[in-house]
């Protein structure tokens, strides 16, 4: 069971949602933009098990032209399961026109895994590392 909690600012709103995770590792997410030709619209999310039921977190929304670093995410998720990253790509202005990706990155104590992907059609290249550690007690 998860809940998520609204925090307003001046500068925007953040959305923190808390669950109890059993037997957890700490999933710290990096997301690297390589290359780009041109901008385009980005989302990125994961999908995860709590409690039995799959979670969908948002990670990133928005609009990149140029090659970055995104934010890193660390999430606490259950061991022996199946983090999904998935994301869509367009080209700016078209709401009709975009990819559809999915990365998968199982759980364990302890492990790096690392993922490189290329869209010709969006012109881009991301690598993906999610690296994993045991949450302390």
């Amino acid at each position: 069971m998860s809940f998520t909690n609204r925090i307003n600012c001046d500068c925007g709103a953040v959305d923190n949602t808390l669950a109890r995770v059993y037997n957890a590792v700490e999933a710290t997410i990096d997301v690297l933009i390589l290359k780009v030709q041109n901008g385009f619209n980005l989302s990125l999310s994961l999908f995860v098990f709590v409690g039995g039921s799959g979670q969908e977190i948002p990670l990133f929304h928005g609009t990149t032209a140029e090659s970055c670093g995104l934010r890193r995410y660390v999430i606490a998720v259950e061991m022996d399961t199946w983090l999904q990253l998935k994301f869509k790509v367009g080209q700016n202005g078209s709401k009709n026109d975009h990819l559809e990706r999915s990365c998968h990155f199982k759980a364990n104590i302890h492990g790096c895994a690392c993922q490189q992907i290329m869209l010709q059609h969006a012109s881009l290249s991301l690598s993906l590392k999610v690296t994993l550690s045991t949450v302390p007690a």
